[in-house]
């Protein structure tokens, strides 16, 4: 052992001798209590792993291994070909590696690899089916609850008539892992993916089974047009509970008033259709004209015509003969139509159908001359003030039988002020409990200050000479004298030897160390300190250990 090492060892070692008892017990407990917190530190920082990918072929694991060794990531081989990574980065790496196209693994298509004489058509299609539903199979596997699927697909059948054409369809069979469920958007996209993925599937034509045999896509799209429905119908409530709320909490604040909303919508879709004619607007659609005319000479006779024959010739005024005569006639044909107004109006789903608002009001408050606050009922003309302002804020229809119900009664406050007050002592516990934590804490502290504080003193204060029981009582004052001069001799010659006097160290006499031993006890105690030089000189480390003794003693006596 170099000689360094072997000198810090024995200093340490004479450190921990001269320590006191007290600090030989204290200072093991802390270095262990301080180990024990680095431990469970570094166990509850460390990261623990989850699965990344299993059942890899050799390219992937092999490639895979690559890009997290490039992106300075830690990782785990176990069984199966399988990878694990932190939990904590899993998210972040997969989303990384599928961007990388990893793992590949076998895409479904390598089966077209496999190419066989006389291989027609059919077995063309088929080959195409299988690898579909192996490409189907792993996207499904990829689902964190799925454990195994299987997917079966029956292609769809073409034909020249349309009475013989038959739908695609396809059935996905799901093992899921314990305790998981897949949720409704899981159950879509599987849906979805299968229905894209397949020529002329329709996904009402997909089935998707559990292990126990529930389909789980069963009423999918009933479902979610019901909640829909639900959901529009409650933010709609929300909305005019909303408005009530803000019309009523200036006026008999937040817990003066209790108000409740219905609503009922229509989510049928109508489309109307409605001609209006018109007869104040009247538009000729035809006009015709026809123009006769004649030209010729008067012939004797009457003319043609009724006149003639029922009036005698002498009441008919006759033109001279050849007298030249002309003709014309002129008809005019209108067809009018009808002013016509068509209006389609089509209704969009969620419609308002009726809205109900029931409102309770506590008693207004009133403060009396002396200033106490008491309750009194509401007037009638306020209520109907307040029933018609919360009519304008809902839009109150009332084609519609809309119905707003304002009532004026006294609210029991017992169980609210009780609520208060528990609150109130559930808040002073936790206030109590905080303050007692962080006094625990600085108790803590102060005493761990105290203990090294007195570790520190311990160490730096000097420890005083001890005389032995065996060579004597102390005298009162004169052994104290006594000690303070065989001090102040020490201290001189420490002096001398750092100044470099190198004068020869001298050892005391027993009259200088102890003056006030005389006659018997003087003889007494040379003979003692002859037998202490003897035994030392012979035996050292026993005697070591007799002086360690005896500062042992001197301690627990101090005690």
């Amino acid at each position: 052992m170099p000689e360094g090492i072997r000198g810090l060892l024995e200093q340490l070692k004479t450190v921990w001798g001269n320590l006191p008892r007290q600090a030989k017990i204290v200072i093991p407990l802390i270095s262990f209590g301080l180990l024990i917190g680095l431990v469970a530190l570094s166990l509850r920082t460390s990261s623990s792993y989850s699965l990344l990918y299993s059942d890899l072929n050799f390219e992937d694991l092999r490639d895979i291994q690559i890009e997290l060794s490039r992106m300075n990531v830690k990782y785990k081989l176990g069984q199966d070909n399988s990878i694990y990574v932190p939990s904590k980065e899993e998210a972040r790496l997969r989303l990384m590696l599928s961007e990388s196209g990893l793992p590949r693994g076998d895409s479904g298509y390598s089966i077209f690899k496999e190419k066989n004489l006389g291989e027609t058509f059919f077995d063309y299609e088929r080959k195409y089916q299988e690898a579909t539903e192996r490409k189907l199979k792993q996207a499904i596997e990829s689902l964190r609850p799925v454990k195994f699927a299987t997917v079966n697909i029956t292609p769809m059948e073409e034909s020249v008539f349309l009475e013989r054409e038959r739908p695609a369809k396809a059935s996905v069979m799901l093992q899921l892992e314990p305790g998981t469920r897949l949720s409704r958007k899981q159950v879509e996209g599987i849906v979805h993916l299968v229905a894209g993925a397949v020529k002329g599937l329709d996904p009402e034509n997909v089935v998707i089974l559990d292990e126990r045999g529930n389909q789980l896509n069963a009423d999918l799209g009933e479902m979610d047009s019901a909640q829909m429905r639900l959901k529009h119908q409650s933010e709609l409530e929300k909305l005019f509970a909303k408005k009530i709320k803000d019309l009523l909490v200036p006026l008999v604040g937040p817990n003066g008033f209790s108000a409740e909303v219905t609503v009922e919508t229509d989510f049928d879709m109508t489309e109307t259709t409605t001609k209006k004619y018109s007869n104040e607007e009247e538009v000729i659609s035809r006009e015709t004209t026809t123009t006769e005319s004649s030209q010729g000479v008067v012939s004797t006779g009457l003319p043609p015509g009724t006149a003639s024959n029922v009036v005698s010739s002498a009441q008919i005024q006759l033109p001279s003969p050849n007298q030249p005569i002309s003709l014309s006639r002129s008809v005019t044909e209108r067809e009018y139509v009808p002013s016509e107004t068509i209006q389609k109006v089509k209704s969009l789903p969620g419609d308002i159908k009726r809205v109900s608002v029931s409102v309770l009001l506590d008693y207004k408050r009133s403060v009396g001359p002396n200033g106490k606050v008491t309750k009194v009922p509401w007037t009638t003309q306020e209520l109907q003030m307040l029933e018609d302002n919360i009519k304008s804020a809902i839009g109150y229809d009332q084609r519609r039988g809309d119905m707003v119900k304002v009532n004026a009664i006294q609210f029991d406050t017992f169980y609210a002020s009780q609520y208060q007050a528990e609150l109130k002592s559930a808040k002073r516990h936790e206030l109590y409990m905080t303050f007692a934590r962080y006094l625990s804490i600085v108790a803590l502290g102060l005493m761990l200050f105290m203990l090294v504080r007195f570790i520190i003193k311990t160490l730096s204060q000097p420890r005083g000479k001890v005389i032995p029981a065996a060579l004597g009582p102390e005298v009162g004052p004169e052994a104290l004298e006594a000690e303070e001069r065989r001090e102040e001799l020490e201290g001189e010659r420490e002096v001398k030897a750092v100044e470099g006097v190198g004068e020869k160290e001298r050892e005391l006499s027993l009259e200088e160390v102890f003056p006030e031993l005389v006659g018997e006890s003087r003889s007494e105690a040379e003979e003692i300190q002859r037998k202490v030089f003897s035994f030392a000189e012979h035996d050292p480390e026993a005697m070591a250990k007799v002086i360690r003794a005896w500062l042992l003693e001197d301690e627990q006596t101090e005690d």
